[in-house]
């Protein structure tokens, strides 16, 4: 199995709950429980953990697309989702022009660069990652307005050394969504919060959008 594949796979042992506690809540403040389909785009997800806590959560639910340029872990996608008939996107800096539009937008950017256990963490990779994320955002959430926008990263970038990182994650992402959208951040440890075995902190920001 491709090493970054099993890793990410490591994570559905406990994070799934986390995306839980966060859509939970989250979805219902904007009236999205009411039955009817929630459109979902994933992008940059890896194994997608996002739309496993939406099948445990038993929503009805549809995924549109998913942007991965991993074919391994875009292939978890297109197997665990058949039945969605989601449309598979490379590049996640390009939108389908045919593409219905989303309720709920999930982003989850690799946090390899912002990781304390990436021993070869560089100032220059950390830039890289974060030009890359404003790309991103400039087109999935600028774009297309989603009510719904759910961020997650590591909390390493918490870290002193690291703090810059995530005050840049946050301006681009108000940058991105206007003066539209309320944000909201939230660190969870999932062994504390959530009585699972793991204690990776994971960082969430979500973000509504504001009714016209």
């Amino acid at each position: 199995m491709n090493p970054k594949l099993r890793l990410a796979c490591l994570g559905l042992c406990i994070s799934p709950l986390a995306l839980e506690a966060i859509l939970q809540p989250a979805l219902s403040e904007l009236g999205l429980l009411d039955g009817r389909p929630l459109l979902v785009a994933s992008v940059c997800s890896g194994v997608s953990i996002g739309l496993v806590a939406l099948d445990n959560m038993g929503l009805n639910w549809r995924l549109l697309r998913f942007h991965e340029r991993d074919p391994a872990l875009a292939a978890v996608h297109s197997r665990g989702w058949a039945r969605h008939h989601a449309t598979w996107h490379r590049q996640a800096v390009t939108l389908p022009s045919d593409s219905p539009q989303e309720n709920l937008l999930i982003l989850s950017p690799d946090c390899g660069p912002f990781s304390h256990q990436n021993r070869h963490r560089s100032q220059d990779s950390m830039r890289a990652a974060l030009a890359e994320l404003a790309s991103i955002l400039s087109v999935q959430l600028s774009r297309r307005q989603p009510q719904l926008v759910i961020f997650e990263s590591t909390s390493a970038v918490l870290h002193r050394a690291r703090l810059q990182a995530a005050n840049f994650m946050v301006a681009a992402l108000r940058w991105a969504g206007g003066s539209r959208y309320t944000w909201k951040g939230r660190l969870l440890c999932p062994a504390h919060d959530l009585g699972a075995h793991n204690r990776r902190n994971r960082l969430f920001i979500v973000g509504s959008l504001r009714p016209r």
